[in-house]
């Protein structure tokens, strides 16, 4: 049998904590005559149902998970906060099974964690004391829990460690995917995001090799588990990994313009080239655009060219766009609409999951930064075309 796993959805979501419902809860007892005598549960929603039944009590789990506090409070929420810890370490405390014990463990993390945010003094230790029993636990997907934890904790103080400890930490959740069970789907997506987000905390680093490798062996991985779900994951860090891998290298960009001619970045051998992923709607993308137009308006005589590569939707929104900022580069855009957006092929090809990412190739072809933007770019300009030209307004004064 597979049991739901709560989680606090109620204070996670958006509307933490359901102040509608509230509202229309207390107007259904206004206008209402009194009714039967409330049930036990009503009277108290933390009392917890009698016996080990695995069903009973995992229902009873998602129900409190889902219980949003009387009032918005701090004081409220960390009383009923409270109430919760008490009602979960009372389940973890019957002789319940492992996969019960799991659910509860994690929702019981939750609530702690939850508690210390809210100024509860004894949470950590609470919290710290539980981890140590989950440790010590005989059963080894209980342990698992635990170790889970400690690499949450690790990597949440990732970019603090040294060189040498980021690299065993990375290490350790690689390692960690080749343990985890099959049909345990929540470990496996825990920690493929873990072990991502460490490699991309390395590349940000500056230890793109490193980053490079710890993909690498996630691939690996995820491929020796031989599960077709798992297909487009491993497309996803196979892209990264291309892309992590070019410095040195050649970039392969071959498209249609917005106009609808073939392009291929060959015909730009012998130039600069900056390689814009982007999209009108990204405003990071927006805000990065005046400062490629200074530096496309003052290289370009001398050998500088710009591709963008458009994660739009829509031709019209695009074109409309190009023409109001007057960006005079070539744009790639597909109109196949299977290739938009974030499944632009090129795109894919490299792994981009953020934009905007701004690749700079040089004269010979070869990449030569993964991250060329603001002041980066003109850095890495004059290296290749020589000091920022004077402008003619400079040049007058």
């Amino acid at each position: 049998m597979t049991l739901r796993r709560a989680t606090l959805a109620w204070l996670l979501g958006l509307g933490i904590l359901g102040a509608p419902a509230m509202a229309q809860n207390d107007a259904t007892t206004k206008d209402k005559p009194a009714e039967k005598e409330a049930s036990a549960e009503e009277k108290d929603p933390f009392a917890v149902p009698e016996g080990t039944d695995a069903t009973v009590l995992s229902l009873f789990l998602q129900r409190i998970a889902r219980t949003p506090p009387a009032e918005r409070t701090p004081e409220a929420i960390s009383e009923h906060l409270q109430k919760m810890d008490k009602a979960v370490a009372e389940v973890l405390g019957r002789e319940i099974d492992a996969e019960l014990v799991s659910n509860a463990a994690s929702l019981r993390l939750q609530v702690l964690t939850l508690l210390e945010r809210f100024g509860d003094q004894t949470a950590v230790a609470k919290r710290e004391k539980f981890v140590d029993s989950l440790r010590t636990d005989k059963r080894p997907e209980i342990q698992a829990i635990a170790k889970k934890v400690d690499l949450e904790s690790k990597v949440s103080q990732f970019p603090n460690l040294s060189q040498e400890e980021r690299m065993k930490v990375a290490n350790e959740l690689v390692a960690e995917l080749g343990t985890i069970p099959e049909g345990d789907d929540n470990a496996l997506q825990t920690t493929v995001q873990m072990a991502n987000q460490v490699a991309q905390l390395l590349d940000r680093l500056g230890e793109t090799k490193a980053a490079a490798s710890i993909y690498n062996q996630m691939v690996t991985k995820l491929k020796a588990r031989d599960d077709e779900r798992l297909t487009g994951t491993i497309e996803s860090l196979e892209g990264t990994m291309r892309r992590l891998s070019l410095l040195g290298n050649e970039i392969d960009i071959e498209g249609t313009t917005v106009e609808g001619k073939p392009f291929n970045i060959d015909s730009y051998k012998g130039k600069v080239v900056l390689v814009d992923f982007w999209a009108t709607w990204c405003g990071p993308c927006v805000a990065e655009l005046p400062n490629v137009k200074a530096m496309y308006d003052a290289y370009h005589d001398k050998g500088f060219e710009v591709v963008g590569i458009s994660l739009d939707e829509s031709k019209e929104d695009l074109v409309g766009f190009i023409e109001k900022r007057d960006l005079k580069w070539v744009t790639l855009f597909s109109e196949n609409p299977e290739n938009q957006g974030w499944n632009n092929p090129i795109a894919r090809h490299y792994g981009i999951s953020g934009i905007p990412t701004v690749i700079l190739v040089n004269q010979e072809g070869k990449v030569v930064h993964l991250n060329a933007r603001g002041n980066v770019l003109q850095e890495e300009l004059a290296k290749l075309l020589g000091p920022l030209p004077e402008t003619k307004e400079s040049a007058s004064e």
